[in-house]
């Protein structure tokens, strides 16, 4: 479940990025966006573990798909 935030308005909350090895990053908080955005707010556990056996690695390991 996403919600969609438009370009130069206040988020309704503070939001963190995914990442690509799995490392905590704290949320972020801003006056405005750059740019329209949708925030995940209900899946984001499971989008991140997709997410990183797509573009990233853990353990330095780099994960694939066989």
């Amino acid at each position: 479940m996403v919600i969609e935030e438009e370009k130069d308005i206040k988020p309704l909350f503070n939001y963190r990025p995914f990442t690509k090895d799995g490392n905590f990053i704290p949320s972020q908080e801003v006056e405005k966006l750059k740019q329209n955005q949708f925030f995940v707010i209900d899946g984001q556990q499971r989008l991140q573990t997709f997410y990183i056996g797509l573009k990233g690695s853990i353990n330095g390991k780099i994960l694939y798909f066989d």
